[in-house]
């Protein structure tokens, strides 16, 4: 189940990121007003497609490493054809082939941002988790469950605090406070 779940994964992953990046394409290529024929996620046999009101075929294919937008290049009149990619000025055509790789960078600024903001720092709390037999924690006290809320008179709200502080006095005796089933105690 792991690996279908990992390949699944990966599948949704790569279609997501190839569809970014050819929307880029796509919206920078119909901003210069070349005319896209067919947007692409996929090479292989087609497993859905449909055809836009500007006649643009959209198709997902059965393999969906890959992709692509195809613009219209020549037509009978290419020299007049301002819907040919081909007739477009040299930053226009500059403009749609960097499209691509920027819409990757700025979903992945967006994304990020969004995991960052809605997932947060990992912060370890400073709840005891185990405590290693005839170690000095089992000598002093310290149980299973126990939160150390102060170390050395200075207050810690996570595991990071109290490396901190421990790190400042090494092989010192110290006075930890600890909370225990809704108590204080202090323990040496």
């Amino acid at each position: 189940m792991f690996l279908v779940t990992t390949i699944l994964s990966f599948v949704i992953t790569t279609g997501l990121l190839v569809f970014v990046h050819e929307l880029g394409h796509y919206f920078c290529a119909r901003v210069c007003g070349v005319y896209v024929q067919e947007f692409s996620i996929g090479f292989g046999k087609e497993v859905f497609a449909f055809v836009d009101k500007n006649l643009t075929r959209w198709k997902i294919c059965i393999f969906p490493f890959g992709g692509f937008v195809r613009m219209q290049h020549h037509s009978q009149d290419s020299t007049s054809d301002r819907r040919s990619y081909n007739n477009q000025p040299i930053i226009n055509r500059m403009l749609i082939v960097l499209a691509g790789p920027a819409a990757n960078f700025i979903f992945a600024i967006v994304a990020l941002t969004f995991l960052n903001s809605f997932y947060g720092k990992y912060i370890i709390s400073s709840v005891v988790d185990h405590v290693i037999s005839e170690s000095a924690a089992e000598k002093a006290g310290i149980m299973k469950s126990d939160i150390i809320t102060e170390v050395a008179g200075v207050k810690v709200r996570n595991f990071l605090d109290l490396v901190q502080v421990v790190f400042n006095y090494p092989e010192v005796p110290i006075e930890l406070v600890l909370e225990r089933e809704n108590k204080l105690m202090k323990i040496n």
